[in-house]
């Protein structure tokens, strides 16, 4: 969830997951920078990784088909290959062990 505008001012606290493909620096940098040229006081960010296990092989694709953790994923046969490979060197007695990098950013207005 990015940072809603409503002209040139943001809207409530949000909370901030996710790079989806943009470098997650540069990313945060940014936003930090908009909440505070709007007027958000009290700005933190943090970050964090979350582990995430999928129950199925079907689970995890269609988690990546229809979130943008890979853009395009599925859309080239190759995408399968490297998930088969990546099932095999991370399936647990839990499911399919999986992680991704997150940031949040908090501030008030």
């Amino acid at each position: 969830m990015t940072p809603r505008k409503t002209g040139k001012r943001l809207t409530r606290p949000h909370f901030i997951f996710e790079g989806f493909g943009t470098d997650r620096e540069i990313l945060k940098d940014k936003y930090l920078t908009e909440l505070a040229q709007a007027g958000f006081t009290d700005i933190q960010s943090f970050e964090y990784d979350a582990t995430q296990y999928f129950q199925t092989y079907e689970d995890l694709v269609f988690f990546l088909k229809y979130t943008p953790v890979i853009p395009n994923f599925g859309q080239n046969d190759h995408d399968f290959e490297i998930l088969q490979k990546f099932i095999e060197s991370n399936q647990t007695v839990k499911g399919i062990k999986t992680n991704t990098k997150r940031f949040m950013i908090v501030a008030r207005k």
